[in-house]
């Protein structure tokens, strides 16, 4: 059975400062794999458990090499894996819920969300009526730097504001 060992970034030198790397790296000369991944990046209890089931499958173990206490090998070590994973699941909601409240409250004080504009209103008015003069939405596009796309919304705008 193929045996997937974990170091925590700072011991295993990560060139990520702070960070873990991504897939597995082959550790020494035992031809051993190295899989890093942190607690932390786990979206649910159940994703921490399909991730250990999905190693077994392949026929591997895994144990962190700087958490003894930590051998997913034992029903115990699966257990507090599952605690684990569940106190990350629990930090995920409130970061969302905080996030959310964070947003509501910008938009309350009048906050823009979105990337700004590529014209400015008296330049969309201006496109506007070029179009409706005759000239092409890619000529108008061409003239303000912007994509056809552009002058296309601008004019869906306007039409949508004369109904």
């Amino acid at each position: 059975m193929k045996e997937i060992k974990t170091k925590s970034s700072e011991r295993a030198g990560s060139p990520i400062p702070g960070g873990e790397r991504n897939g597995p790296e082959p550790v020494g000369a035992t031809g051993l794999e190295s899989f890093r991944t942190s607690i932390g990046c786990l979206r649910s209890m159940l994703d921490g458990l399909r991730i250990i089931e999905r190693v077994a499958a392949r026929g591997a173990t895994f144990r962190a090499l700087d958490r003894q206490w930590l051998d997913l090998t034992t029903p115990l070590g699966k257990g507090i894996l599952a605690f684990l994973s569940a106190l990350a699941e629990d930090e995920r909601s409130r970061i969302l819920a905080r996030a959310n409240e964070g947003r509501a409250a910008a938009k309350k004080r009048g906050a823009k969300f979105g990337p700004k504009p590529k014209l400015a209103p008296h330049q969309q008015r201006d496109a506007v009526r070029m179009v409706r003069d005759g000239q092409s939405l890619r000529a108008v596009a061409h003239h303000y730097h912007v994509g056809h796309s552009t002058i296309a919304r601008a004019l869906e705008r306007a039409s949508e504001l004369r109904r």
